[in-house]
């Protein structure tokens, strides 16, 4: 199941059919793969999309290192292995562009009403699937371009100004896993340490033992 933002465009002539080879290469990882996610970009020019720079991979705050500078609780600006491997694990697939199993959404996946905006949810998601040890993955060769403002013009998107994030969504994840999330929150690991009972041989227990320096990590390092 697919979801892309109005503003976000696949990034590549052949898109489609590499994403029918990924899906195709996740029924060979012995695991329960709930989501998985893209290469995001925006750098645009003077009508062109440039493939330089680091792209957005992937959303996270458990992994060692990964709320400082230049990271911010985002998988961007990472060493070349993290761009260069085939796939590897992240906490939170960047929710502007996501695909998620239908079959695994339906088993795990008990959606919390109480997130009044869209903002968190993937994260709430992916902590979902986390718990029940089913990962979530990005594929880095897949590529999609998160639009800035000069493609919306030329197609004349229209968006709607009505749209408003508000906090409450950010007080509800904290009451629901025990932290908040966000590279503002300097407290996060003695908040995760001090809930962690709940994340006991969970996929969030390993990735805090984990650091960005690392590099990029697969299903069979969590095993």
């Amino acid at each position: 199941m697919l979801f892309f933002e109005n503003d976000v465009f696949p990034f590549q002539n052949n898109f489609w059919e590499l994403v029918d080879e990924k899906i195709n290469f996740i029924k060979t990882l012995n695991a329960d793969i709930g989501s998985f996610g893209f290469s995001s970009y925006q750098d645009f020019n003077k009508g062109v999309i440039k493939s330089s720079g680091s792209p957005t991979i992937g959303r996270g705050c458990l992994l060692d290192g990964i709320l400082e500078h230049p990271h911010g609780g985002w998988y961007k600006d990472l060493p070349d292995s993290f761009y260069n491997t085939d796939y590897f694990v992240v906490e939170s697939v960047n929710w502007q562009s996501i695909c998620v199993s239908r079959k695994l959404l339906t088993k795990y996946i008990e959606i919390d009403t109480r997130y009044d905006n869209r903002l968190l949810n993937g994260d709430d998601l992916a902590q979902q699937f986390m718990m029940n040890n089913v990962f979530n993955i990005v594929f880095p060769s897949l590529a999609v371009y998160h639009d800035s403002g000069e493609l919306k013009k030329q197609i004349n998107l229209k968006i709607s100004n009505t749209y408003i994030r508000s906090n409450n969504s950010h007080q509800v994840y904290k009451d629901r896993w025990g932290w908040e999330w966000g590279y503002r929150n300097k407290e996060l690991r003695q908040q995760f340490n001090a809930a962690f009972p709940k994340y006991m041989n969970t996929i969030q227990s390993k990735l805090f033992q984990m650091h960005v320096s690392d590099g990029p990590k697969k299903v069979k390092d969590f095993e």
